[in-house]
C-alpha cells in the first residue's frame, strides 16, 4: 500500500494544479517517506527528488512552497545517499545539480543555495534516521564528498556580491542572507 501512496503522490506532484495543490502533496509525501522510508523504492525516491529540483528551478513559487518542496527534497536526497541506480550514487548528484541554479538570476541563486543549506543542515540532523551508525557514515561521507567545495562555494559568493548591490536591491539581501546560512551551516 506505500507503494500505491507513493505512486499516487508522485502522480499529484507531476500535475500540481494550484500552489495549495503542491504544498498539501509534498507535505504528505514528507510524511511517507518519514513515516515508511524502507518501503518507498529508490525509482520513486529518485523521481520525487528530479520533481521537487524541476519545480524549484522552472516554476516561480511563494516562499511556502519554495521551503516545502526544498524540505522534501532534501529528505529524499538524505533517505537515498547511500543508494546507486546503476551503480551510482544518483542522490550525491544533488549537489551539482543545484550548481545549475547558481548560473542563472539572482532569485534563482538564491534558491540554490537556499536548497544547499537546507541540504546541509538535514545531513547533520539525526532525527530523520534511525541508525546512529548510517547517521554518521551519511554524515562523514557528506563532509568529505561535498563540504569543503561548498563552503568555498559560499566564500565565493560573499566575495562577488558588493555590498552597494546588496543594500540597493532586496533579490541580492536576500542571496547574502542565504550564502551567509550556507557558511553558517558549513560550519556547524
Amino acid at each position: 500500500s506505500s507503494g500505491i501512496n507513493a505512486e499516487y503522490g508522485v502522480h499529484i506532484l507531476k500535475r500540481a494544479p494550484s500552489s495549495y495543490t503542491l504544498l498539501w502533496v509534498s507535505s504528505c509525501l514528507m510524511r511517507l517517506i518519514q513515516r515508511e522510508r524502507l518501503f518507498v523504492v529508490t525509482e520513486k525516491k529518485l523521481e520525487i527528488r528530479n520533481l521537487c529540483l524541476n519545480y524549484l528551478a522552472n516554476q516561480p513559487n511563494e516562499l511556502y512552497i519554495t521551503q516545502n518542496l526544498t524540505r522534501l527534497l532534501v529528505k529524499v536526497v538524505k533517505l537515498g545517499w547511500f543508494e546507486t541506480v546503476n551503480e551510482d550514487y544518483v542522490f550525491r548528484q544533488t549537489v551539482d545539480d543545484v550548481q545549475v541554479f547558481l548560473k542563472r538570476d539572482v532569485p534563482s541563486c538564491a534558491v540554490g543555495i537556499y536548497i544547499l543549506s537546507c541540504l546541509i543542515d538535514e545531513i547533520n540532523e539525526s532525527s530523520t534516521v534511525r541508525s546512529l551508525v548510517r547517521q554518521r557514515k551519511i554524515v562523514s561521507s557528506f563532509r568529505d564528498e561535498s563540504l569543503k567545495s561548498l563552503f568555498t562555494l559560499g566564500l565565493t559568493s560573499v566575495k562577488q556580491l558588493p555590498v552597494t548591490t546588496v543594500n540597493n536591491d532586496p533579490g541580492s539581501a536576500k542571496l547574502m542572507d542565504n550564502v551567509l546560512q550556507l557558511l553558517l551551516a558549513c560550519l556547524t
